[in-house]
């Protein structure tokens, strides 16, 4: 949250700057106008982003979803935007459990790893999903066969601190915010040891009722 308030803060004050520049021509003044709109474009993503993003960590833990036939529906929503050059290990169904987490915090959570492992994988790859549960939560493992973990980003979220994304629009959770509304319910997000690759591990608590599902 911290820091899509400081990006949403610097983005109008440079939107306020670029209008209140003196310009000594038309077109300079008009340049000017495109530069402050596309600062606000950015802010206007980024408020967006936040709106979304708290939403889903109020909502953590009031929602609840049945895991497997998520799943399934989201790994089938991957397939037709992910590229050619990847493929994708669609999880089979072992049991009927409900998490405590709704299909928009998952979706969220999912996204941020899926995205993650499509970005370590430009030259191609493959990326399995897989879950299994028992009496009190369910794990859900992410991995692909890419480089693995960039050291930086490793130690910035084992110490705690700020993993900046360079991809463009996304939902603005991140990997610690992953890790805190995963922990907001009793997860946990745990990077797997492997050879080669990187491997996520998800365990999410089961709903102690099962409400109405979120969409």
């Amino acid at each position: 949250m911290a820091d899509l308030l400081h990006d949403l803060k610097n983005q109008l004050v440079a939107a306020r700057l670029a209008d209140s520049q003196p310009a000594e021509s038309r077109t300079a003044r008009l340049q000017q106008q495109l530069a402050a709109s596309r600062h606000l474009d950015e802010a206007h993503t980024l408020a967006l982003r936040l709106r979304a993003a708290t939403s889903m960590l109020t909502s953590a833990g009031t929602e609840s979803v049945e895991l497997g036939a998520f799943l399934r529906h989201y790994a089938g929503a991957i397939l037709t935007r992910l590229p050619a050059s990847i493929s994708l290990s669609i999880p089979t169904a072992r049991s009927t459990v409900h998490v405590a987490l709704g299909a928009r915090a998952l979706t969220a959570i999912f996204d941020n790893l899926i995205g993650n492992a499509i970005e370590a994988l430009r030259n191609g790859g493959a990326i399995t999903l897989d879950w299994t549960a028992d009496d009190y939560e369910a794990a859900v493992e992410i991995s692909d066969d890419g480089p693995g973990l960039p050291a930086d980003i490793l130690y910035a979220l084992n110490s705690g601190k700020r993993i900046r994304s360079t991809k463009p629009g996304g939902n603005g959770l991140g990997l610690l915010g992953v890790r805190s509304l995963l922990a907001k319910v009793g997860g946990q997000l745990s990077l797997i040891a492997t050879p080669c690759g990187t491997a996520w591990l998800t365990t999410l608590p089961l709903a102690t009722s099962t409400p109405t599902e979120s969409a």
